[in-house]
C-alpha cells in the first residue's frame, strides 16, 4: 500500500488533474491512498477573502468568492461535461453556500478569529478532494471521498494544530484500512483536521505533507509519495538559480534541516511520522511521473560532498535586543523566550553575547505585539528586508577547509550574522535580501563544480 500526496500545483488545472488521474491509474496495483491539497493558490485566496470580510469589504469579498467558484466550475466542466446533472454538483454548491454564510458572519462581527480562519481555509481541500474523487470515479476508478475531519483528530491550537496521534492512527486504521482492503481508493484532504469537539482545525501551511505521513504511518504503508511540480529535492531553488541539480537520495535529518531553513519541497513535520515507522518518502514530479525523483530515508547516502543543497529564506526580520537594564543574564534570556512562547514564535537563528541577543524571525511575526512586549525587557532594533542563505549537508561542519571556502564566497558580502556548527549539518548566513541570488550562485559554483551522477541528476534529467 502507498500514500500519494498531490500538492496544489499538481491539481491546479483540468490538464494537471487529468495527469494526476493517469498517475493514480498506473499505480492501482500498489493500493494507493490519496491525500491532496487545495488547488493552486486557493488557500491564500480564501485567506484574502476572509480578511476582506473581517474588514467589512463585503463587495470585494463577494467578487473574490465568485471568481473562486467560477475557477472550480470551469475545471469541473472541462473534466466532467455532465457536471450540471452530476451528483458532484450538490456537494460543491453546498460547500460554496457554507463559505458565503461564513463570510457573512465574519463581516458582521468584523472579527476573524483563528478558529474562523481554520474553518474558512478548510474549504479549499474539501472542494478539491471532492472534484478529484469525482474525476477518478468518472474514469472508472473506485474512489471514495473521506472527510479528514473525522480522521485527523487534533488539539485546539487553531491555525497550527497538532494531531492527537493515538486517536488519529486508530481512526485511520478503522476507517481507511477496510476501504483499501476492499479495493477502493480513499481520497483524503491534507492540511485539515478537527478537535475532539468537532471544530475544524488546520495543521499550518504545507500541512498536507504532514497528513500524508500520518496516513502512511497509521497504515504501515510501503511508501509515502509527495507529488510536486519539481523533479525532487534540488541543490538550489530553480526559480533563482537556473541550473540546479536533483538530489537522488537524502537523509531525513538533512530534509528536516532544509525544510526549516526555507526549502519548499517538504513540510518539516511531515518527516517525523514516516521516520518513526521507517517508511521511505519519495518526492516525485507530477509532470514527469517516470522520473525517480528524490528518496528520503533514515541514512540517505554516504557521499564525499560536504553540501547536499543550498536553501534560503527571504525576507526575514533581524531583531537585536540589548540588556539596557543590566538584568542577570538568566532573567534577561528567560524574559525574551517567555515573550516568544506567548507569541508562538520560533526564531530561525539566535546569537547570544553578554548583554545582547540577536535573532532571526519570520516576517509573519506580529511586530507590534512583539515590540510592545520586548520594550519592557530590552532596547530593541528591528531590521527588515533581510535574508538567510543556508548550506545543508550531514558532513558539512566536519569537512576539511569548509570554513575557508565559505569565507571566500562571502568575502565582499556584508554579513549580519553567521551560524556554523550549531547544527552539524548547517551553516547559515544572514544578509540583505538583495544579495541572495549572488550568494547562492557563488556557493553553488564552489560546492558543485564537479558533479557525481551517483548522487545527483542534472535539472530536468539532462546529464
Amino acid at each position: 500500500m502507498i500514500v500519494m500526496k498531490f500538492g496544489g500545483t499538481s491539481i491546479q488545472s483540468a490538464d494537471s488533474l487529468q495527469r494526476v488521474c493517469n498517475i493514480i491509474h498506473d499505480r492501482l496495483n500498489l493500493q494507493p491512498v490519496i491525500v491532496n491539497s487545495a488547488m493552486g493558490k486557493v488557500t491564500r485566496r480564501l485567506l484574502k477573502i476572509a480578511r476582506l470580510a473581517a474588514e467589512g469589504d463585503t463587495i470585494q469579498a463577494d467578487r473574490e468568492l465568485n471568481e473562486l467558484q467560477s475557477y472550480h466550475d470551469q475545471i469541473i466542466q472541462a473534466l466532467l461535461p455532465g457536471f450540471s446533472t452530476h451528483i458532484l454538483m450538490d456537494q460543491i454548491t453546498c460547500f460554496f453556500e457554507e463559505l458565503y454564510k461564513l463570510k457573512d458572519g465574519v463581516s458582521v462581527l468584523r472579527d476573524l478569529t483563528e478558529r474562523s480562519q481554520d474553518k474558512f481555509l478548510a474549504y479549499g481541500e474539501l472542494i478539491s478532494s471532492s472534484i478529484l474523487a469525482g474525476v477518478l470515479q468518472a474514469a472508472d476508478m473506485n474512489a471514495v471521498w473521506c472527510d479528514a475531519r473525522e480522521l485527523i483528530i487534533t488539539d485546539d491550537r487553531f491555525t497550527h494544530a497538532q494531531p492527537l496521534v493515538d486517536i488519529t492512527y486508530a481512526k485511520l486504521r478503522d476507517k481507511i484500512q477496510p476501504l483499501v482492503n476492499s479495493g477502493k481508493i480513499p481520497v483524503i484532504q491534507g492540511f485539515i483536521g478537527a478537535t475532539r469537539e468537532q471544530a475544524t482545525t488546520t495543521l499550518g501551511f504545507e500541512g498536507s505533507d504532514f497528513t500524508a505521513a500520518l496516513v502512511g504511518a497509521a497504515l504501515n504503508a510501503d511508501d509515502v509519495q509527495i507529488w510536486k511540480d519539481v523533479p525532487g529535492v534540488m541543490t538550489a531553488d530553480p526559480d533563482i538559480f537556473p541550473n540546479p541539480l536533483t538530489v537522488k537520495k537524502i537523509s531525513f535529518d538533512e530534509a528536516a534541516e532544509l525544510s526549516f531553513f526555507g526549502a519548499k519541497v517538504l513540510h518539516p513535520s511531515s518527516i517525523a511520522p514516516a521516520r518513526q515507522k521507517e517508511i521511505p518518502v519519495h518526492v516525485l514530479n507530477s509532470k514527469s511521473p517516470d522520473n525517480p525523483g528524490t528518496e528520503l530515508s533514515e541514512h540517505g547516502v554516504h557521499m564525499d560532498y560536504p553540501v547536499i543543497s543550498i536553501t534560503y529564506k527571504r525576507p526575514v526580520y533581524l531583531i537585536s535586543l540589548r540588556n539596557d537594564q543590566y538584568l542577570p543574564f538568566y532573567d534577561f534570556f528567560k524574559a525574551i523566550f517567555d515573550v516568544l512562547d506567548r507569541e508562538r514564535l520560533t526564531p530561525y537563528l539566535v546569537s547570544i553575547a553578554e548583554r545582547s541577543v540577536k535573532m532571526i524571525l519570520s516576517t509573519e511575526a506580529n511586530l507590534q505585539h512583539l515590540t510592545d512586549d520586548l520594550n519592557f525587557i530590552a532596547g530593541i532594533e528591528i531590521f527588515s528586508n533581510k535574508a538567510t542563505v543556508s548550506l545543508i549537508g550531514k558532513r558539512l561542519v566536519h569537512y576539511p577547509s569548509i570554513s575557508g571556502r565559505i569565507a571566500n564566497c562571502l568575502n565582499d558580502i556584508q554579513i549580519d550574522l553567521i551560524s556554523h556548527g550549531a547544527s552539524h549539518m548547517n551553516t547559515t548566513a544572514v544578509m540583505n535580501a538583495d544579495q541572495v541570488e549572488r550568494v547562492i550562485e557563488r556557493f553553488h559554483n564552489e560546492f558543485f563544480q564537479e558533479i557525481n551522477y551517483k548522487y545527483f541528476k542534472s535539472y530536468e534529467g539532462r546529464q
